[in-house]
């Protein structure tokens, strides 16, 4: 997450509506964004961390199809300030067709190679977002499913 607002050049924080002062918040499997920012490009940007908007979003997909759905992205990121992110389905309408997913991986390939195939196609299905990207610590290969795939993610992490 610090390098996704280090990359989008935010310079100030913005508040939530029960806060006196900003802050990053971080919640897993929260509505609740950690981060509300003013990019130095001009621009607003709300990104969650571990993103889940209800807890029974598992409902939401069909689980018939397999055994385990994939409900929450570890990064999701989309432009402007979201501040009404109680209901469900209005935080879904939000993010809908325009966010960032940015899933992040530090095993090696052959430990989750298998299962990223279904757990993106849950995320497209769910958030239907503009653009998913994976980022590896390690070496990988190119994902079709994905928008983009970053591999040895380590150097910008300065390891």
């Amino acid at each position: 997450m610090k390098l996704v607002i280090e990359a989008l050049k935010i310079d100030k924080l913005c508040k939530r509506p029960y806060e006196e002062k900003p802050r990053i918040e971080i919640l897993q499997g929260s509505p609740t964004p950690a981060v509300l920012g003013r990019s130095a490009l001009g621009y607003d940007v709300t990104i969650w961390f571990e993103f889940q908007p209800t807890e029974d979003i598992h409902l939401v997909l069909p689980l018939a199809r397999r055994k385990r759905t994939s409900v929450r992205p570890d990064i999701v990121i989309t432009k402007g300030l979201v501040q009404d992110y109680n209901y469900t389905s209005r935080l879904l309408d939000v993010i809908r067709n325009r966010s960032i997913i940015i899933e992040c991986k530090e095993d090696p390939y052959n430990k989750w190679g298998r299962s990223i195939r279904n757990q993106l196609s849950d995320y497209r299905d769910l958030y239907a977002p503009k653009r998913i990207i994976i980022a590896s610590l390690r070496l990988t290969q190119d994902i079709q499913i994905a928008d983009k795939t970053f591999q040895t993610f380590r150097h910008l992490m300065g390891r």
